[in-house]
């Protein structure tokens, strides 16, 4: 089972990391829509950098590019776009070497860091899930995922990802449903 807390409006996978989340929102575009998914966080707190990656399906977007930077000092040139045609963007942002910091950066819960932009390519109801994938052999790194807070610098404390899912012109069915108790044979 997949486990979600809710922030405000946003809905966070819950795992088990001392580690910031990040959000990235879901879309349902239309076949040659352009359209920006929000990036947000909750839980970043003291945090001196991170880095990871973000990986698609190219058969089902293409990037256009990211906008709206909204985190101090988180500059273009911390994404890594040269494998974005494989669907593969690396994110390196470093506020202060962790080691000689002497401050962090704290930021509200679902603030928006930053937005990635893409144009749907594929036909109706194709799906996609825009990650953050852990994974070394993808991103030819041996630490894909690395995240640094303030006082806390000899280890990596991660990130729980949530993935934003993308749908070709078609939205999710969600299901909800509550506990209740009934007997035999009642409607419940």
């Amino acid at each position: 089972a997949v486990l979600y807390s809710t922030q405000g409006n946003a809905q966070f996978l819950q795992c088990e990391t001392t580690g910031p989340s990040i959000k990235i929102a879901d879309a349902q575009p239309c076949t040659g829509e352009t359209f920006c998914l929000d990036v947000t966080v909750l839980d970043f707190t003291d945090i001196t950098s991170a880095k990871f990656p973000i990986f698609w399906d190219t058969s089902i977007v293409e990037f256009v590019g990211v906008q709206d930077l909204n985190l101090t000092a988180l500059e273009m040139a911390d994404f890594d776009e040269t494998e974005v045609a494989n669907g593969l963007l690396k994110v390196d942002w470093v506020y202060q070497d962790c080691n000689i910091a002497t401050d962090a950066i704290t930021l509200p819960d679902n603030q928006i860091i930053f937005k990635l932009c893409f144009r749907a390519k594929s036909t109706y109801g194709q799906t996609t899930l825009i990650d953050i994938p852990n994974d070394s052999e993808l991103t030819n790194d041996p630490e894909p995922i690395s995240v640094k807070r303030l006082n806390v610098c000899v280890s990596n404390i991660g990130l729980c990802p949530t993935p934003g899912f993308i749908s070709t012109c078609v939205s999710p069915l969600e299901l909800y449903s509550t506990s209740t108790i009934g007997n035999p044979g009642e409607l419940v």
